[in-house]
């Protein structure tokens, strides 16, 4: 269950969030199975959390630092991931349906059987991510990363746009 308090500061003030974070940085904001369908989090600092089977879908996280947060389980449906930090996040078994990461950072994320279905990619860099499982039907990537991966068991590969992958080395 998410912190109650830690809640409360983050859907009042991203700024006074963030100044927060700063002042406490070794702490680990716990806010497992909140509900912030919709919320406004452009640039908000949630690197480390516990955001376990959290609700943000439809919400606004461009530009937020998620790296190394666990977000098992998450529903982030049609939200808004556009240059976000997402870097050695595990988002095992979320729902990023539609959800828009271009230009993201993905690099050493877990993405085991995530939906990434009719998602937007591109200009994303999922260097050595894990993508076991992971649905890409329909995914628009042009201009991402996909260096050192094993796409050996990614579902829906064959219904990607031709001519949308760039592979790295």
């Amino acid at each position: 269950m998410a912190e109650k308090e830690q809640l409360e500061r983050l859907t009042r003030s991203i700024e006074e969030w963030n100044l927060w974070r700063e002042q406490y940085s070794i702490l680990q904001p716990d806010l497992n199975g909140a509900f912030l369908y919709e919320a406004k989090l452009r640039e908000v600092n949630l690197s480390r959390a516990n955001l376990n089977s959290i609700n943000l879908s439809y919400a606004d996280l461009s530009g937020a630092d998620l790296g190394s947060a666990n977000l098992r389980y998450a529903d982030l449906r049609y939200a808004n991931l556009s240059n976000a930090d997402l870097s050695r996040t595990d988002l095992s078994r979320s729902n990023l349906m539609e959800a828009n990461l271009s230009g993201a950072g993905l690099m050493y994320t877990n993405l085991r059987s995530v939906n990434l279905r009719s998602t937007n990619l591109s200009r994303a860099d999922l260097s050595r991510a894990d993508l076991d499982e992971a649905d890409l039907s329909h995914t628009r990537m042009w201009g991402t990363i996909l260096g050192e991966l094993n796409l050996s068991s990614v579902k829906g590969l064959e219904m990607v746009p031709c001519g949308t992958i760039t592979l790295e080395h």
